[in-house]
């Protein structure tokens, strides 16, 4: 399992949620968002503190509640390694 993929994953859950708490989203959405395989997303998704949602149409994901600002931070630090 690549890291990469963990962080393409946090991060792509992330965007496709982070304007709605109530929103969950599926492994398919977020491969969409990341362009990764669905395998990959699945397999990285493992890492990741998510809640997770049974709907008819199958498992939704949203990043747990505190665990949500962590992507938040990891921007804020990329882009002041980068800009420095």
């Amino acid at each position: 399992l690549s890291e990469a993929n963990v962080l393409r994953t946090l991060f792509g859950l992330y965007e496709l949620t982070k304007e709605d708490e109530q929103l969950f989203v599926s492994i398919q959405e977020i491969a969409k968002q990341t362009k990764l395989a669905e395998v990959q997303v699945k397999d990285a998704i493992e890492y990741i503190p998510v809640q997770i949602k049974e709907t008819e149409e199958g498992l939704l994901y949203h990043i747990q509640g505190s665990y949500m600002i962590v992507p938040a931070l990891l921007k804020m630090i990329l882009v002041d390694v980068i800009y420095c």
